[in-house]
């Protein structure tokens, strides 16, 4: 592997770059990755996280230009100006919130501007940031009303909190979404033909490059298409999904002993 064929790194958060309850990367990770930059490598974050659920200290010390957030559902500047947007439609959000209802599994819709939560309000907050935590009030409840949509515009994504059995009983019911297990008890709702790498690939024809020359790092199960499609698709060691470990090109180590650092002297890339 020549390390001039890789001009693009696509990289998760939660995970893969930043280990649970840190605000940033390594001092180290950050090094190589100002190395990458350095030798004419773009970064681009791809994360399920709402842009205004990334630390800004993470921001500040990786300076990405461009962002893939909400899996995909959206491509945002640096400033958290959107780009490139694909809506949830309606019918399938109306479908969901009267499933979810039915089961009781806390719902979040990520739209443009906000988190909105539709159902289980106090099981949502608390499980997705916590109720001592400054990002809880960012999160809007809507559960009497369950109309914001209709004034502020359609969700890019959806995230779920509840026991996994609950959430797979969804899945013959949607045939339209993916479920993408991110935490215990939490996964990730998207439209099958809108992934982050569906996002990322709309991104990389405007960069004239071509997955031949992007390296993704990804520890989830929504992290797997653009692990299938990059030409180094790099999976955690810590991640608890066997399908993306097993079709990822190489395991690296764990988020905590800084992988994605690892791979990249792994393959040369730095």
């Amino acid at each position: 592997m020549k390390k001039e064929n890789i001009k693009l790194l696509a990289l998760d958060i939660d995970g893969t770059i930043l280990p649970h309850k840190k605000e940033t990367v390594s001092k180290e990770l950050k090094e190589g990755l100002k190395k990458a930059e350095e030798l004419g490598i773009k970064i681009l974050i791809a994360t399920g996280r709402h842009f205004k659920f990334i630390p800004k200290l993470l921001l500040d010390d990786l300076k990405p230009d461009y962002l893939v957030t909400i899996n995909g559902g959206c491509l945002v500047d640096k400033q958290g100006n959107i780009l490139e947007s694909h809506e949830i439609p309606v019918n399938t959000l109306e479908r969901l919130i009267k499933e979810c209802e039915k089961k009781d599994i806390g719902l979040g819709l990520k739209c443009k501007e906000d988190i909105v939560v539709y159902h289980n309000y106090d099981k949502y907050v608390e499980y997705y940031v916590g109720f001592d935590s400054p990002l809880a009030k960012l999160i809007i409840d809507d559960t009497k009303n369950k109309n914001y949509h209709l004034k502020h515009g359609l969700p890019l994504g959806l995230f779920l909190i509840e026991k996994d059995e609950v959430i797979n009983s969804l899945i013959p019911l949607f045939p339209e979404l993916t479920f993408a297990a991110s935490h215990i008890n939490g996964s990730d709702a998207f439209m099958n033909n809108t992934t982050k790498a569906t996002t990322i690939e709309s991104f990389i024809k405007k960069q004239n490059i071509s997955w031949e020359n992007v390296m993704s790092f990804g520890d989830a199960g929504n992290d797997l298409e653009m692990i299938l499609k990059a030409k180094i698709g790099v999976a955690m060691g810590n991640s608890k999904d066997e399908n993306l470990k097993e079709k990822a090109d190489y395991i690296t180590d764990t988020v905590e002993n800084d992988g994605v650092l690892k791979a990249l002297k792994h393959f040369e890339i730095i």
